[in-house]
């Protein structure tokens, strides 16, 4: 399967212009769910989601040109290029979710959702280190005449990873603890016409 469209940077650095280039390419996914509603307030929903980030984390390829030094650009020629190893799985996420209307007018919404960590532990990283697997989320909606006004809440339980023989060439993040917990929140509006 083809690679969602890469996103290139260039970056401005003091008076010369350094570009590095990062291409990055986004997985494509699959995914198919199911809504009941349980009756006229509650509705209850699943979700599975297949995520291919084989195809699109394998490597972070990256480009540098017109550098500074003059040293490395004799070295290294007109252009830098390098390629970090990503070796990402591809992912199944499970979501399941339920919505309750207190009243016409106001929802409560609760959430939760599962998917393995795709990364191999030998090449996780500070830079990369997208390795959460578990998340809840809380929400609420209220209506407001023609406006919808949506709050919600997730949190990305905490979850740490040892790195014990990194796989980076050099080697510099062997013997290593990552952890991670994130908070999201959200507000929506809507208005309707």
């Amino acid at each position: 399967m083809p690679n969602s469209p890469s996103a290139v940077r260039n970056v401005r650095i003091s008076d010369a212009e350094l570009i590095v280039e990062v291409e990055t390419a986004l997985p494509q996914s699959i995914a198919g769910g199911l809504a009941w509603q349980a009756n006229d307030r509650l509705r209850l929903a699943l979700q599975v989601e297949w995520v291919n980030w084989s195809d699109a984390f394998d490597t972070l390829d990256i480009t540098l040109r017109n550098g500074t030094n003059r040293d490395l650009d004799a070295l290294a020629g007109a252009e830098l290029r390098d390629s970090v190893p990503l070796g990402w799985d591809d992912q199944f996420v499970f979501r399941t979710g339920m919505e309750y209307a207190v009243r016409e007018a106001l929802t409560l919404r609760l959430g939760y959702a599962f998917g393995a960590n795709p990364m191999p532990e030998h090449l996780v990283s500070p830079l990369n280190a997208a390795i959460s697997e578990h998340l809840v989320s809380a929400g609420i909606g209220c209506r407001i005449g023609k406006c919808l006004v949506d709050l919600g809440y997730q949190y990305e339980l905490p979850r740490s990873v040892h790195t014990g023989r990194s796989g980076f060439q050099a080697g510099e993040y062997s013997d290593s603890r990552i952890e991670i917990d994130t908070h999201w929140l959200s507000l929506g509006f809507t208005f309707e016409f």
